[in-house]
C-alpha cells in the first residue's frame, strides 16, 4: 500500500502552523474558497446570455434567469470569505514592491471589481425578479463579471504556479526523493541531507568517470576501432568532432566540481 499511495500526510493537521485567517501551513484557506466565485460567476454569464437570446416568449428564458440568480447569490456569499482570506494573504505574505506583490495587486483589483459588478447585478436581478428573461443590462453585467473573474483567476494562478506564493516548499524536499516512507508536516526540516563531504566525493567520482570515458574514446579513435565499425565516424572530421564533444563534457564536469569546492 505504502509503495503506491501516500494517504495520511495530506489530511493531517498535526504539525501544521495555524496562521489565522490565512489557514494552516500547507493548507491555506484562500485558494479553495476561490473555486466557488469562479465556478458560480462563469455559468451565470452563460445562463443570462442564453436567457436573453431565447427571449421573453420562451419559458426556458425565465428558468435560466432564475437559475443564474440563485447561483450568483451563492457565489457572492462565499466570496465574502474569499475576499477576507485573500486580503490577509496579501497583507501578511506579499513583500511590498516585488513582482509578486504587484501581481497580487492586479489580482485583488480585478476581484474587487468583479465583486462590485456582482453586487449591482444581484440588486438589478432582485428588483426584476418577476421578469420573463434576463434583461440585456443584466446579461452584460453577468458576462463582464465572468470575463473579469477569469482574468483575475489567471493572475492568482500565476502567483501560485509561477511564483510559489504561499507554497510551503519550493525546491528540494524529501517528498521528491525515492522512498516508501511518508514525510508528515513539520518533519521535512529533520530529514538528513547529504553532508558536504559526500557531495564532494560524488563530484570526484563523476569527474573520474568522465575522464575514463575520454581516455577510452580517444584510444578507440587512435587505433581506428570506431572508424572501422561505425557509420557515424568514417572521416577524420567526424573523429575530431566526437573527441571535441567528449572533451567539452569533461571540462564541464571539471568546472562543476571546482564550483562545489
Amino acid at each position: 500500500m505504502a509503495r503506491w499511495f501516500s494517504i495520511r500526510p495530506s489530511i493531517t493537521f498535526r504539525g501544521r502552523k495555524f496562521n489565522g485567517l490565512r489557514g494552516w501551513s500547507g493548507k491555506p484557506l484562500h485558494p479553495p474558497l476561490t473555486d466557488f466565485p469562479v465556478t458560480c460567476y462563469l455559468p451565470v454569464g452563460v445562463f443570462d446570455f442564453i436567457s436573453d437570446l431565447l427571449g421573453a416568449g420562451n419559458p426556458k428564458a425565465r428558468e435560466f434567469f432564475i437559475s443564474g440568480t440563485h447561483v450568483i447569490i451563492a457565489g457572492a456569499i462565499v466570496s465574502v470569505g474569499t475576499a477576507l482570506t485573500g486580503y490577509w494573504d496579501w497583507l501578511k505574505s506579499a513583500p511590498k514592491h516585488t513582482q509578486a506583490w504587484r501581481t497580487a495587486n492586479c489580482h485583488m483589483a480585478l476581484m474587487l471589481t468583479v465583486t462590485a459588478i456582482v453586487i449591482v447585478d444581484i440588486i438589478v436581478r432582485v428588483r426584476a425578479w418577476n421578469s420573463d428573461q434576463a434583461e440585456l443590462g443584466v446579461a452584460i453585467l453577468s458576462v463582464l463579471a465572468a470575463a473579469l473573474v477569469s482574468l483575475g483567476a489567471t493572475y492568482g494562478g500565476s502567483l501560485v504556479y509561477d511564483y510559489g506564493f504561499n507554497v510551503e516548499t519550493s525546491g528540494d524536499h524529501p517528498v521528491w526523493h525515492k522512498s516508501e516512507k511518508d514525510v508528515f508536516p513539520g518533519q521535512h526540516s529533520r530529514v538528513t541531507r547529504p553532508s558536504p563531504g559526500r557531495t564532494k566525493q560524488a563530484g570526484l567520482d563523476l569527474l573520474v568517470e568522465s575522464f575514463d570515458d575520454l581516455v577510452e574514446t580517444f584510444s578507440l579513435f587512435h587505433f581506428g576501432g570506431v572508424e572501422k565499425s561505425s557509420l557515424f565516424f568514417t572521416t577524420s572530421c567526424g573523429t575530431q568532432l566526437a573527441l571535441s564533444l567528449i572533451l567539452g563534457g569533461f571540462i564541464h564536469d571539471l568546472v562543476a566540481v571546482a564550483r562545489k569546492w
